[in-house]
This record gives structure tokens, sequence and C-alpha cells, in this order.
């Protein structure tokens, strides 16, 4: 099929004075169909391209990237293969004593997580970086947190350094504030409560809650605000 990033062209133009060749399809004009890709992206509404600042002030100069939720194709994989664009949230309980369980319908959720995903959790541990296993797919991550584990404090900080040897898309910080309670995580297109913090979930009776950007509304825009503003004062981690 024609390339939907750079329209068969080959190249891209991402900025008034600049054209570059299309990173989708290597300067092809052409890409393999994906059947399954069924949905207008919600990011880039199927454009392919969303713009950016580039942080300079006074000019504040806007450029295009490719979509880093779709890839730049424009059309995204439906959150479940059956259900209807107008679903409701998705509701799971997590009995405790389960930890395999959770783990397991974890893995079911995050498998449509794409892009870049914020993530809020006050307490990490070392059975944090065994659940963002299950998001080496999405990219960059962004791990925002307050304390680590009581009984890992000697260790944790060695076992992040050599986690983020296979995992380099994700960055971890430390918020100083006291503000920070509910855990959840945060991509372009859905919001994901966790009635327990990733290292703890399984333990005790909890809820997982997935709502999709359609029914969100603006609270997706108002978390995403409010996390970079931490975010940007947090103190890096690793």
């Amino acid at each position: 099929m024609r390339c939907p990033a750079c329209l068969g062209m080959g190249k891209l133009c991402l900025d008034f004075m600049n054209e570059t060749v299309c990173s989708l399809c290597s300067g092809q004009c052409r890409i393999l169909e994906d059947p399954s890709l069924t949905e207008q992206c919600p990011a880039c509404l199927g454009l392919c391209l969303v713009h950016r600042q580039t942080g300079e002030f006074p000019l504040q100069r806007s450029y295009k990237v490719l979509c880093e939720v779709c890839g730049g194709r424009g059309s995204v994989r439906p959150l479940t293969s059956s259900s209807p664009a107008n679903e409701g949230p998705m509701v799971v309980f997590i009995e405790a004593g389960k930890p395999r369980t959770a783990q397991l319908r974890l893995e079911e959720i995050f498998a449509g997580m794409a892009g870049e995903v914020r993530i809020c959790d006050p307490y990490y541990g070392s059975k944090s970086l065994y659940r963002l296993d299950l998001l080496k797919h999405c990219k960059p991550i962004r791990f925002l947190t307050q304390k680590p584990d009581a009984n890992e404090t000697a260790t944790l900080q060695a076992a992040l350094r050599v986690w983020k040897q296979e995992h380099g898309s994700v960055e971890f910080r430390q918020h100083s504030g006291r503000d920070l309670h509910d855990r959840f995580l945060l991509s372009d297109i859905e919001l994901i409560l966790l009635g327990h913090g990733l290292k703890d979930i399984g333990n005790k009776d909890s809820f997982i809650i997935r709502i999709r950007r359609d029914l969100a509304g603006d609270v997706i825009e108002t978390l995403q605000d409010s996390f970079d503003t931490k975010w940007q004062a947090a103190t890096l981690i690793v």
C-alpha cells in the first residue's frame, strides 16, 4: 500500500526548512498493509504526523514528527478486537493472593497500549520492573514515583541500572512532594487506574480500570499536564 505518512513521496516535510527521508517506508514510498489496523489513530486523527514545540523561547518553533501512537500509519488496532467503539470502561477485579493472575491480566491489558506511557506509582521496587517488562513495546516510558521499597533500599538502585541496560527508553524520577496517591498509567489513547501499585498488585483485593480517551474526555489532558509539571521538577533516579 502507499505509505500513509509521506503519501507515496518517499520524503517527509517536517518543517518549512527541512525535508527528510520518510522513516516509515525508508523512502520506498510503499509499506506492507496491516489489516488489523482498523481504527483511526486518536492521537493524530489519521494525519500520521503531530506537531511538537522546540521549547526555544521566545520563538517556540513548531515542527512535525511521526505520531508515536500509530507510528505514522494513521490507524491503530482496536483496544479489543470484538468491542464496539463506544464500549464502556473495562473493570477487572484481582483477588488477594493471586499475583500470577494479576500478571496475566496486566499482560492482556498492556498489550493494547502504544506510544509514550506516563506512569504514576508512589512506591516502587524490583517487582515494579517485572510488570514493566510487559510494556517493552511502548516508548518512551516515564515512571514518576516517590519512595523505594523499604526492604530493597540498599539494592534497588543497582537493580534499576541493570534492568535499564535492556530498557533504555524508560526513565525513573522521584517526586519530592507528598501529593502522589493514585496509581495510573496514561497514554495518548487511554487511562488505566490501578487499585494497587505495580509492585503489589495481586497481594490484596484490588481493581484495574481501563478508560478509553473518548470516554475520559478532558481528564487525559489534565492528567498529562499535571504529570508533566511534576516530572519537570522531579529528581532523576536512573
